[in-house]
């Protein structure tokens, strides 16, 4: 699992007549520079929830949020939970 950063709101470069949303994370990456990026994105909020999982990364918008990429060979199931930024199987459930 790769971890692309706690998102935050950042100032537009330039003129933004229209108010769009931008993020960067702790890095200076903008979240709109991802979009290219594929795989299962999982975001976790500031209280270590699941608050979003997709294999459409233009479909999430992780305010506030960390954003994780699953490897291709990673695939959440039923039984898995997110704890401390990591998937962990849960036998039995």
């Amino acid at each position: 699992m790769k971890k692309l950063g706690c998102f935050t709101a950042a100032d537009a470069e330039g003129s933004n007549p229209h108010g769009i949303l931008y993020l960067k994370n702790e890095d200076g990456i903008d979240w709109y520079d991802l979009k290219q990026e594929q795989g299962i994105f999982v975001v976790v909020d500031q209280g270590n929830h699941v608050s979003a999982i997709s294999d459409d990364i233009t479909t999430l918008f992780p305010a506030d949020a960390t954003l994780y990429q699953l490897e291709d060979e990673v695939t959440p199931s039923h039984g898995d939970l997110l704890v401390d930024g990591a998937f962990e199987a849960v036998a039995g459930v």
